[in-house]
């Protein structure tokens, strides 16, 4: 099916920003890349529910255009998943052959609706040569049962992660025969529409970039307000114009690390980017987004769900942030991959402006706790630990898990170490005292 997408292109360019933060540099960021997301972009963040941020380029305005959404369609489809949870329609740990015998058949019908959400179902679509999910010439019912008898699992369920939609897709079809047990017949668009899209008056959002297909991981077309009302409603833990759309416990799902130090078997994202905000490998998924920072208790604070046209939406817990970076780049001119570093860039220098306290930010002795002090924090060559008890040993790990350094000490009170080689992350420093006591604690390295 051939879809045409017509864009009238303005030469106006509207950046708004409240006067409590010096946004300049986004602008200019921004203005610097207005070929790459070729001159049509809105972007808006929202703290504490007001708009703090608003840039706007081109014929994409908050509500004028339906826009395809592609990946940033799974976090949408997972909130609808964790609604339908709710509801009491299936628990996060049922296997995808209580619904679909077919499953079972093919031998794939152990895979959880946790395991198809956080990308470690195994099944795997190397190189979109089976991509039923998205085939616009097959309906929900047949696209699902293509899956399950063509689609192999790749790797060990549960044991490593890979980013593809093809479980998550199923799972739409195993809400059409949940309901179909409740006495209804509704398909998944209605579903969604009925159960989810409604209570966030969210009516310009639906499953039509494939029809008849839904593409349950990659279908819906949106604008930027109403996928805004989606980021208000997790930002506010699961509220929205004073209603309860999600219970808190779902929204923990969301910023939860359901994958925790699996290997990556696929993604798109870079090693080592200079502006990840934790300087791991790579990010890793929760419930239907990318987790993008953590604070000084290894809690989640930012989640994403970049999307195949250049769409990056985000929530940021602890600033009490929310936006959108919304652009529509067709995938034959580059898709997402044209604006990935300016929005990793983007994310670096709004959290820099805002200037939060979510991880360790001061420079003079940062813990006062009883038994230890450490400092700098951040740093940039060495951390000094300063114990009022004999220090035994030390061990630092990245948050992967991989020692970085393991040290002995013969009894002293104040030890140096050299962190100028560490790569710029955040680093888990356990001290054991001589009496066998230890202490963890966090350290950024620039």
């Amino acid at each position: 099916m051939l879809k045409c997408y017509i864009f009238v292109l303005l030469s106006l360019s509207i950046s708004v920003r409240a006067q409590q933060y010096d946004f300049s540099s986004i602008d200019q960021l921004l203005d610097d890349s207005s070929a790459l997301y070729l001159n049509r972009i809105y972007v808006e963040v929202f703290q504490d529910d007001s708009s703090i941020y608003k840039y706007q380029s081109g014929n994409i305005f908050c509500n004028n255009i339906r826009i395809p959404q592609g990946s940033a369609t799974k976090w949408i489809s997972a909130g609808i998943m964790l609604k339908l949870a709710e509801l009491g329609w299936w628990n996060l740990d049922d296997s995808i052959g209580m619904y679909l015998p077919q499953f079972t058949q093919y031998g794939k019908g152990h895979i959880t609706l946790r395991q198809s959400y956080s990308l470690s179902s195994g099944m795997f679509n190397p190189g979109n040569s089976n991509d039923y999910h998205r085939m616009s010439s097959l309906t929900l019912e047949q696209s699902v049962d293509s899956i399950a008898q063509n689609v192999d699992i790749l790797y060990p369920t549960g044991q490593m992660i890979g980013y593809d939609g093809t479980m998550m897709h199923v799972w739409g079809r195993a809400a059409e025969v949940v309901d179909s047990l409740n006495g209804n017949i509704r398909d998944w668009r209605t579903i969604a529409k009925e159960e989810f899209f409604d209570l966030l008056f969210m009516d310009s959002t639906d499953y039509t970039d494939f029809l008849p297909n839904p593409a349950v991981a990659g279908g819906i077309e949106t604008t930027p307000c109403d996928y805004l009302k989606f980021l208000k409603m997790i930002s506010n833990d699961g509220w929205y114009n004073g209603s309860q759309i999600l219970q808190p416990s779902s929204i923990d799902e969301i910023f939860t690390d359901q994958t925790s130090s699996a290997p990556i078997y696929y993604t798109f994202w870079p090693n080592n980017h200079p502006d990840f905000p934790i300087g791991l490998d790579t990010l890793r998924y929760t419930f239907g987004g990318w987790w993008l920072e953590l604070d000084n208790q290894h809690n989640i604070t930012t989640v994403c769900s970049p999307g195949a046209f250049g769409h990056y939406p985000f929530v940021d817990r602890c600033r009490n942030m929310y936006g959108t970076f919304f652009c529509f780049i067709p995938a034959f001119q580059g898709g997402a991959q044209n604006v990935m570093d300016t929005y990793l860039k983007f994310m670096h220098m709004v959290r820099d402006t805002v200037d939060s306290q979510c991880l360790l930010t001061t420079s003079t002795p940062e813990s006062q706790r009883a038994e230890l002090v450490y400092f700098p924090n951040p740093t940039k060559d060495h951390i000094i630990i300063q114990s009022k008890r004999n220090v035994a040993s030390v061990q630092v790990y990245s948050l992967t898990g991989q020692i970085v350094l393991e040290q002995s000490f013969p009894e002293i009170k104040e030890i140096q170490l050299n962190s100028s080689n560490w790569v710029r992350g955040i680093y888990l420093v356990s001290v054991t005292q001589s009496d066998g006591k230890s202490e963890l604690f966090k350290i950024i390295k620039q």
